[in-house]
C-alpha cells in the first residue's frame, strides 16, 4: 500500500505556497471563485487544502519513482486543460508492505514470547495450587512463593477495599486517567484523515472546546499526587525516627514500574510489526517502534529519554515516566537533607518551590513559545521533533512545579495533623469552592491563545506560563486536603467513592497500555471517518473498557506477581544496606 500526494495550484506560480499568505482563514463569498478555498493561509487552524492524499494497493517492485512518473505523466495532460497544476509524490510514512523480518528481531519476538509463556504458566501453576490447597499448603514448601503469584490472591487484594488515608486520591487518578484515554482518542483521530476536517478545524477557537485542547493539564494531577503522597510519606518517617535511605527510595521505584513499562515497550517493538494493519494508514497511525535501535531503549529504561533521543519514544507516555522519576529522585533527596538537618532541608525545599514555577516563564520569555503548548492537527505527526513542545511538555525541569507544590502539601498537610489544628468547616467550603474556580479559570485560561486574530503578547504567555500549572496544582492539592480535614459530602459522594480503588490501582497499566491499543483500532481504518464530540465521548468510553480489561490481564499475569516477588525479597537484598545505614546519633542530629 502506498498513498500518493497530489499538490495542485492555478496559474503560472509552481507552488501556491509562494502566494501571499493570510493571516486568519475566512470562507470566501459565494460568487467568488472556488480556488480562494485553496489559497496559502498561516492560521494554524487550518492544514493545507491544496493537498489530496490517494491510497494504491500496486506491486511491491514498483519505485516510489515509477509511482510518481506514471501518475503525473497521466494526469498532467488532463488538468493542462483546465490550467491546473498538479505535483505527485509519495508520502512514505504511509507505505506498507509485508516484509521479512531479520535474524534479531526473530530472536527478540521468541524472547518475548518465552517470557510471557512462562509469566502465565507460573501464575496459572501458582492459582490452580491455591484452589486445590487453599491456604493449607504443606510445611517446608520450598514453592511456598509461588502463592504470591496467584490469580485468586491478587485478585483478592485488588478489590479489597481497605480503608485510605486519602481516598480522594483514587477517584482523582481514575477519572484523570479517563480524560487522558479521551484526549489521546482525539490526537489518535488527528493522525487520520477526517471526513469532516473543516468542522473540527474551525472549532478550534471555541471557548468550550478548550477542554479539550488544553486537556493536557490533566497530566499534572499524576505529578502532584506522586509528590503529595511521596513527600508526605517521607516526613511521616522523618517524624518516627526512620532513616532516610534516597537508594533505597530511588531502586524502590524502578523496581515498581520498570517490569511492566519494559514488557509493555517489548510489545510494541516486538509484536506491532507483526500485526496486519489491514491498511495504508497502518503504518502512519500505530507508534513506531523507534526505541528498538541500540541507541534509544536503554534511554527508556534509565528514564532520560525525555533529554537524549526525544525523537525515539518507544509509547506516548514514556516522556511523563522519565519526568516522574527524575522528579521522584529529586524529592528522595530533599527528603534526606531534611532528615539530615530539617533546616536546610526546608530551605532546599522553598528554593525549589520557587525555581520551578519561575522556570517555565524563563523559557517562554527567552524563545517567545507560547505560554502552553497549542495543539493543532497538522502537528500531531511531528510533536516529538518539535523544539518548542520538547523544551516545555517533556523537560522535567519545566514540568517540576506540580511535583515539588506536592511535596509541600504534604509538608504542609503533615504540618497540620501533627500540631491537630482545626479548621473551621466554613473556612474548608470557602477554599474548597475557590479551588474549583481556580481549576476552571487555569483550564479555560489558554482560550485566549487560540483566536485566530489576536495577536501575541509576550508578557501575557509567560504569565500563563508560570501561574497555569500553580492554579492547577494548589486545586488538586487542596481537594485532597479539604476531603481529608471535613466531610464534604459532594467529594465523598464521587472521586472518594470505592469503585475507584480498583481502578486507580489499575491505572498505571492503563496509562501503557490504551495508546497501542488505540492507534492499531485506528490504523484498521479503511476510509475517512466522521469525528464530532458526542462520537469521540463514545469512543472513548469503548477506549476506557477495552484499555482497562487489558490492565486488568496486565496486572494479574505480570505487574502483581511480580510486585510480590518483589516484596518477599527485598529485605534479603537491602539486609547488608539496611544494617550499615543505621540512624544517626542524636548528638549529630539536628536539634530541630
Amino acid at each position: 500500500y502506498v498513498v500518493v500526494k497530489f499538490t495542485f495550484w492555478q496559474g503560472d506560480s509552481n507552488d501556491v505556497s509562494s502566494k501571499k499568505a493570510s493571516a486568519v482563514f475566512k470562507f470566501p463569498s459565494p460568487d467568488a471563485s472556488t480556488w480562494e478555498v485553496f489559497e496559502a493561509t498561516n492560521d494554524r487552524r487550518i492544514m493545507e487544502r491544496n493537498i489530496l492524499r490517494w491510497a494504491l494497493c500496486i506491486p511491491e517492485s514498483c519505485g516510489d519513482g515509477d509511482i510518481e512518473t506514471s501518475l503525473v505523466s497521466t494526469i498532467t495532460p488532463i488538468a493542462s486543460k483546465f490550467g491546473i497544476h498538479i505535483n505527485a509524490s509519495v508520502d512514505s510514512q504511509f507505505t506498507y508492505s509485508s516484509r521479512a523480518f531479520t535474524a534479531s528481531e526473530e530472536t527478540a519476538f521468541h524472547i518475548f514470547m518465552a517470557v510471557t509463556f512462562i509469566m502465565v504458566s507460573m501464575v496459572v501453576t501458582a492459582t490452580v495450587r491455591q484452589l486445590k490447597n487453599g491456604n493449607n499448603m504443606p510445611e517446608n514448601d520450598h514453592f511456598s512463593w509461588l502463592g504470591e503469584m496467584s490469580i485468586v490472591s491478587n485478585w483478592r487484594k485488588l478489590v479489597k477495599c481497605e480503608s485510605q488515608e486519602f481516598p480522594s486520591i483514587s477517584g482523582m487518578k481514575s477519572l484523570s486517567m479517563f480524560m487522558i484515554i479521551f484526549g489521546h482518542r482525539w490526537m489518535v483521530a488527528s493522525f487520520s484523515p477526517i471526513f469532516n476536517q473543516e468542522e473540527n478545524e474551525l472549532m478550534v477557537g471555541d471557548l468550550l472546546y478548550t477542554f479539550v485542547k488544553n486537556g493536557a493539564l490533566v497530566v499534572n494531577t499524576f505529578l502532584v499526587i506522586t509528590g503529595f503522597l511521596t513527600f508526605y510519606k517521607i516526613v511521616k518517617d522523618i517524624g518516627n525516627d526512620k532513616s532516610i535511605n534516597v537508594f533505597r527510595y530511588i531502586y524502590h521505584r524502578w523496581i515498581r514500574i520498570t517490569p511492566l513499562y519494559a514488557y509493555v515497550m517489548a510489545f510494541a517493538v516486538v509484536v506491532y510489526p507483526r500485526l496486519s494493519t489491514g491498511g495504508p494508514l497502518g503504518r502512519s497511525v500505530i507508534w513506531d517502534s523507534r526505541c528498538s535501535s541500540s541507541t534509544a531503549w536503554w534511554t527508556q529504561l534509565l528514564y532520560i529519554n525525555n533529554y537524549i533521543h526525544v525523537t525515539e519514544q518507544c509509547l506516548i507516555p514514556s516522556w511523563y515516566l522519565a519526568t516522574d522519576m527524575q522528579l521522584y529522585v529529586v524529592c528522595a533527596i530533599c527528603g534526606y537533607v531534611m532528615w539530615a538537618h530539617k533546616t536546610t532541608g526546608l530551605v532546599l525545599l522553598y528554593t525549589l518551590t520557587v525555581s520551578s514555577i519561575i522556570v517555565p516563564g524563563i523559557v517562554v520569555f527567552q524563545k517567545n513559545y507560547n505560554g502552553v503548548y497549542l495543539f493543532y492537527f497538522d502537528d500531531f505527526r511531528t510533536l516529538f521533533a518539535m523544539p518548542e513542545f520538547v523544551e516545555t511538555y517533556m523537560y522535567a525541569h519545566n514540568r517540576a512545579s506540580p511535583y515539588i507544590i506536592g511535596m509541600l502539601a504534604g509538608y504542609f498537610y503533615y504540618q497540620i495533623k501533627s500540631t491537630k489544628h482545626n479548621l473551621s468547616k466554613f473556612l474548608i467550603w470557602a477554599i474548597f469552592i475557590t479551588a474549583i474556580l481556580v481549576h476552571l479559570v487555569t483550564w479555560l485560561g489558554a482560550w485566549v491563545f487560540y483566536l485566530p486574530e489576536r495577536p501575541y503578547y509576550l508578557i501575557e504567555h509567560v504569565s500563563y506560563a508560570i501561574f497555569h500549572r500553580i492554579g492547577w496544582s494548589l486545586a488538586i492539592c487542596v481537594y485532597i486536603i479539604c476531603d481529608k480535614l471535613a466531610y464534604l459530602g459532594p467529594l465523598k459522594q464521587t472521586i472518594s467513592a470505592r469503585i475507584f480503588r480498583p481502578l486507580s490501582t489499575l491505572s498505571y497499566a492503563a496509562l501503557l497500555i490504551h495508546t497501542p491499543i488505540q492507534l492499531l483500532l485506528a490504523g484498521l481504518q479503511r476510509s475517512p471517518p466522521y469525528y464530532n464530540t458526542v462520537l469521540l465521548v463514545w469512543m472513548s468510553c469503548g477506549d476506557i473498557i477495552f484499555s482497562y480489561l487489558a490492565a486488568l490481564l496486565l496486572h494479574l499475569f505480570i505487574e502483581a506477581p511480580l510486585a510480590r516477588l518483589k516484596d518477599l525479597r527485598m529485605q534479603h537484598l537491602f539486609g547488608i544496606i539496611m544494617s550499615s545505614n543505621k540512624k544517626l546519633p542524636n548528638s549529630k542530629r539536628s536539634s530541630e
